[in-house]
């Protein structure tokens, strides 16, 4: 026999076996937990989606730059200024580099941002299944209870009667349980599907705005 194994005979001797854990109030730090997650994560998408709008705006700002160099390049070049047209084009493309690296950098922080927008949304459907569970081991207590009260003081006749309606509020909540367990899942997918599917749409309709807008014939302003 090891030491370890030798102490952990001995504690059992003379503390006897650890108690079970008590159940309910496993499932509170559970949710207490699946709380603090959720609100890290609704933090964290909030700066990630500062950032993306951040680098965005300059991105953006570079792009502008790069297409007002190439403008007066053009017009330079109009006017046979070549060596002014060069420095401008040699900084437009600078500005474009950058503006593409911009976007890149970009694009990383939207998937990144997608990916915590699913999270918080696998974290909502986790604390809904978690809150179904307490109460469906809160309906179990309350059998439990009317099980022993109904033992201590009944008639043979009453005492069946009492055990068939507890016996079918045990199956109700197994039923119940399953229900809820499969509802569970579904839901999940379903409601995950649709949040991807919310964005998706909203980024499509900004595109058809955009293109939209670019459509438009200038105006005689």
């Amino acid at each position: 026999m090891s030491i370890a194994d030798f102490l952990k005979s001995k504690l059992l001797d003379m503390f006897g076996p650890p108690e079970p854990p008590d159940p309910r109030e496993q499932l509170d730090k559970l949710l207490e937990r699946l709380h603090t997650e959720l609100r890290e994560a609704k933090i964290r998408a909030a700066d990630m989606i500062r950032d993306e709008k951040r680098v965005a705006a300059e991105r953006d700002q570079y792009r502008i730059r790069a297409q007002q160099d190439e403008d007066a390049a053009a017009n330079a070049l109009h006017n046979g200024q070549d060596g002014a047209a060069r420095r401008l084009i040699e900084r437009k493309l600078h500005a474009s580099e950058t503006a593409e690296q911009l976007e890149s950098q970009r694009a990383t922080l939207d998937g990144r941002v997608q990916a915590l927008r699913d999270a918080v949304d696998t974290y909502q459907l986790e604390i809904d299944r978690v809150e179904r569970e307490q109460r469906t081991w809160e309906m179990r207590q309350r059998t439990a209870k009317l099980r022993s009260e109904t033992r201590d003081d009944v008639s043979s006749t009453a005492l069946s009667e009492a055990r068939s309606l507890l016996r079918s509020s045990e199956e109700s909540a197994r039923r119940e349980e399953a229900r809820a367990e499969v509802r569970d899942k579904v839901s999940r997918s379903q409601q995950l599907s649709q949040a991807r599917e919310r964005r998706g749409q909203t980024e499509v309709e900004k595109e058809m705005d955009r293109i939209r807008q670019r459509l438009k014939p200038p105006s005689d302003d």
